[in-house]
């Protein structure tokens, strides 16, 4: 005798899978983001307001709290597995957690997005679908990863087992730029490695033009102390200017142009005066030793 739901070609109601939960919408979040964290190309100085940066931290903080509503309002498949395991009563801690920092956020927010940028998110371990089991949820939203047909599932770079749905911690990474479990700051070692390779540029070029005018010319000085070093004419017959820094006064010959000499104000260098050797008299600067030097790296601190 067949069944009443075979006859209507229908299912038990007892026996249906519920739906997987859905996540919030996201848009208004994401809309606040792009506002305060605009291209780097587009006012990359420009400061987002203070209130624009708190309703940011507002609206993830109330898509959380509703995702964590639902989490305890509907059954779930693994109920009863995910109860025996601990696992629904720990993706509500962590959700609160990340509610009550959110929150904490918004009323003193910083004054800038401390996040990772969009390139961080993209480049993270994608996890295929192969690999994961039926037990494997994420830890933000519960949810069981195989459940979802196509799971875009990402591991975080701090630890193999700290996998999420992309969907849920890509907005937290954004925003706070830190890993949901562990706290590791992403974000303050994205900021680390752009300085050191701003750096790194910068010494760069510095290595391949150090920019004094003393090398522009080609001088070659002669280190004396100043007490050592006397001048015939007059006060007027040398004019200083100063480059640069503006920390070493340079002394040039007000009718030619010719540098004469170079001195520091203060520091190590002080008690010393470079004299351009071009401009000394009997002194045949092809038996000199010469030594390089980058005038630009010398520090009168």
């Amino acid at each position: 005798m067949s069944t009443y739901e075979i006859e209507h070609n229908t299912t038990d109601p007892s026996t249906a899978q519920p739906p997987r939960r859905r996540r919030p919408d996201l848009s208004t979040f994401f809309s606040a983001l792009s506002e305060i964290t605009p291209a780097p190309d587009h006012r990359p100085h420009a400061v987002p307001v203070p209130g624009d940066i708190s309703a940011a931290f507002y609206s993830l903080a109330e898509a959380l709290e509703m995702m964590r509503r639902d989490a305890g309002a509907e059954p779930h498949t693994h109920a009863q597995e995910d109860t025996d395991n601990g696992n629904t009563d720990h993706s509500n801690d962590l959700l609160t957690t990340m509610i009550q920092s959110l929150l904490s956020q918004a009323d003193t927010p910083p004054r800038e997005v401390e996040g990772v940028n969009e390139e961080f998110c993209d480049m993270l371990e994608r996890v295929p679908k192969a690999q994961l089991k039926e037990s494997d949820i994420c830890p933000i939203c519960n949810n069981p990863f195989v459940e979802d047909p196509y799971p875009l599932v990402v591991q975080l770079p701090c630890h193999p087992t700290h996998r999420f749905d992309m969907e849920c911690v890509r907005p937290w990474l954004r925003l706070r730029g830190t890993c949901p479990l562990d706290r590791v700051d992403f974000a303050k070692q994205q900021r680390e490695k752009a300085e050191a390779r701003k750096k790194l540029v910068e010494e760069d070029e510095e290595e391949e033009w150090d920019g004094s005018i003393c090398s522009i010319n080609s001088y070659i000085m002669v280190y004396v102390q100043k007490a050592n070093l006397t001048f015939h004419n007059s006060d007027d017959a040398v004019k200083e200017y100063r480059f640069g820094t503006m920390t070493y006064p340079h002394g040039f010959c007000p009718n030619c142009g010719t540098s004469v000499y170079l001195r520091a104000l203060d520091g190590e260098y002080k008690d010393i005066v470079a004299v351009n050797g071009r401009t000394l008299k009997d002194v045949d600067i092809s038996t000199l030793k010469i030594e390089e030097l980058n005038g630009k790296r010398i520090n009168a601190g």
